[in-house]
């Protein structure tokens, strides 16, 4: 069987056509790339079930903008409400392995619910098969969850600044 064959448009031209690969070395120069694009589906996907109110984000700011995925690098954060129909969320994560071929390390999954009982927390990490998150916690060295009106929140950047000097 012939696998089909590829080309990219850039700038309105098209590249010549090429046969797909059937793997790509994380050393490979377009590995990063690569990776972007396709997790562009997963918030694709997220999309659409929010179109189809499946899923509900977190409203934010003065303007109730509703935040449902946040993408940094290969981190992906899910921000939803706590009930037990947003599930969907593994859902849609098992789609997304069977659609890219990527596999999702549930047990690196962490979960985090705020205001929401601890038995209702254990019932939705059993459900998503994860760990449970403790907040305050360092993302990308910043503290999330504390209060940045207190001065130890900045210690860490502080000294990170102080380091660079």
């Amino acid at each position: 069987m012939e696998s089909a064959s590829i080309s990219f448009l850039v700038n309105d031209t098209s590249t010549h056509e090429f046969k797909p690969g059937k793997s790509l070395k994380k050393e490979d120069p377009m590995s990063p790339f690569m990776f972007l694009i396709i997790v562009e589906g997963l918030a694709d996907m997220v999309r659409q079930v929010n179109k189809k109110e499946l899923l509900e984000g977190i409203v934010v700011g003065k303007n109730n903008v509703e935040v449902g995925l946040l993408q940094f690098v290969d981190d992906t954060l899910f921000l939803c409400q706590a009930r037990y129909q947003d599930i969907v969320v593994k859902s849609i994560l098992r789609g997304f392995e069977l659609v890219s071929g990527l596999i999702i390390n549930f047990h690196k999954s962490s979960i985090r619910a705020i205001g929401i009982r601890n038995v209702k927390l254990q019932n939705l990490s059993t459900i998503l098969n994860s760990n449970h998150m403790h907040i305050p916690l360092k993302y990308l060295r910043m503290s999330v969850g504390g209060n940045p009106r207190k001065v130890q929140f900045w210690d860490t950047v502080l000294s990170d600044i102080i380091n660079k000097l």
